[in-house]
């Protein structure tokens, strides 16, 4: 179920480079968090999954706290896919919204579902490019400046997260990068308090941009205003 909750989403995504899929993708959307919703209905925390050679594995795992947030973030997803549908009827760039809209998806539950610290790491990189291209999706000078600001800012903020994950990484023993093991080294580290200052940068810059930019240029603002405004 791990694998399918992330798979079918990006299977989405990539059925896009059909020019007939991707015409029809608006449509289908509300149906690409289902599986990461019924992994958080069956899913126990000991089943982890590795993907990939022993030395370059990716290991995704679902604990407690984390089905909880992948279950609301998969519900409001679905909401948000059910509405997006008949809105963009009729409207330009409704593939460039779905392919936007299925690589922010992709990336959000890759983030809830990645234990080691790259999977983490470029799945929140996934999810920073699909969101930047859904904020610029009406091209309007002021979603352009958020966009631009968005990027900028969310570059910037992954760039003090990979400093700190390099740190963490120095203090695990083995070759293994889980999360877990680098939250169990951290208190030891020489670099303790670099690195939660760090994190704290990062993930603070990466909530801000979360909140200065959900509620500009979205469905309902535009239907509220003639003119979008952030």
């Amino acid at each position: 179920m791990l694998a399918f909750a992330l798979l079918f989403p990006l299977g989405m995504l990539l059925a896009c480079l059909w020019p007939m899929a991707l015409l029809r993708m608006p449509s289908y959307l509300a149906f690409a968090p289902i599986p990461a919703f019924v992994a958080v209905l069956l899913v126990s925390d000991d089943s982890p999954l590795v993907v990939g050679p022993a030395r370059l594995h990716l290991t995704f795992a679902l604990d407690l706290p984390g089905a909880l947030l992948l279950g609301v973030a998969a519900l409001l997803w679905i909401t948000a896919g059910a509405y997006a549908s008949p809105y963009l009827q009729g409207r330009p760039n409704r593939g460039r919204f779905a392919v936007c809209w299925l690589t922010a998806l992709t990336g959000c539950i890759g983030v809830f579902l990645a234990a080691d610290m790259v999977g983490f790491y470029l799945f929140l990189a996934m999810l920073t490019l699909g969101a930047c291209g859904l904020i610029i999706q009406h091209e309007t000078a002021d979603a352009w400046r958020a966009g631009a600001l968005y990027i900028g800012l969310g570059l910037l903020a992954e760039t003090l997260l990979l400093i700190a994950f390099v740190l963490l990484a120095m203090n695990i023993p083995g070759d293994g990068l889980l999360i877990g093991d680098a939250a169990a080294a951290l208190p030891t580290s020489p670099h303790r308090d670099l690195i939660i200052g760090l994190l704290i940068a990062g993930f603070g810059m990466k909530a801000a941009l979360f909140h200065s930019t959900s509620g500009c240029h979205g469905p309902m603002q535009q239907r509220r205003r003639r003119r979008p405004q952030c």
